[in-house]
């Protein structure tokens, strides 16, 4: 899974615990969702762990970057899945110059 996200940019990822067949799947009772990202995104969690604001601040490089979503089953077994972001450069608003030496 992959979403693209410009610099300066957020938006709200929402996850649905599923089972092998692609069903709706349980979670353990005390089981709140966490999710882990590189330093470079800025990820907010909701209080019951089932979605998350994603936002890139201005200054991030471009480039893709992997968040990790970890869910309890009422097992007690532990899984992980994971999405991309792919951070876009800001669109061109001018050009910037470079001068060499005067010959």
């Amino acid at each position: 899974m992959n979403t693209n996200i410009n610099a300066g940019q957020h938006e709200v990822i929402t996850i649905t615990p599923l089972d092998a067949d692609e069903q709706p799947g349980a979670l353990h009772d005390d089981s709140i969702p966490s999710w882990a990202g590189p330093a470079v995104l800025v990820i907010t969690p909701a209080m019951d762990g089932l979605s998350a604001d994603v936002a890139v601040p201005v200054a991030t490089t471009p480039g893709v970057y992997t968040v990790n979503v970890t869910g309890q089953a009422p097992s007690a077994a532990t899984f992980t899945s994971s999405f991309t972001v792919t951070v876009q450069a800001q669109p061109a608003t001018h050009f910037g110059f470079g001068f060499g030496p005067v010959a």
